[in-house]
This record gives C-alpha cells, sequence and structure tokens, in this order.
C-alpha cells in the first residue's frame, strides 16, 4: 500500500474487487480499536 495510485483489491467470493483504503479491513477494525481502545481490549481478553 505504499505505491502512489495505486489500485486496491479485495478477494471476494465473487472474485477481486476494486476498493478504496478506507473500506478495507484493515482500516475498519484499525480505526475502531483506537476509537475504543478499552472496549476493543474486552473484546480481545474473552
Amino acid at each position: 500500500m505504499s505505491y502512489s495510485d495505486a489500485d486496491i483489491l479485495e478477494i471476494t467470493p465473487g472474485g477481486l474487487k476494486k476498493t478504496v483504503y478506507e473500506a478495507t479491513e484493515h482500516d475498519i477494525v484499525t480505526r475502531d480499536f483506537f476509537g475504543n481502545t478499552s472496549k476493543m481490549q474486552q473484546i480481545l481478553m474473552e
């Protein structure tokens, strides 16, 4: 993800799909974690 203007492809059941970084699972989980660290830590420790 360090190439400017590179396409990001998501692997889906229907094949590869072009997506934006903000819609990737990695970005969503990271934002959720840093947005509510105490809740995420509880989830991880269960």
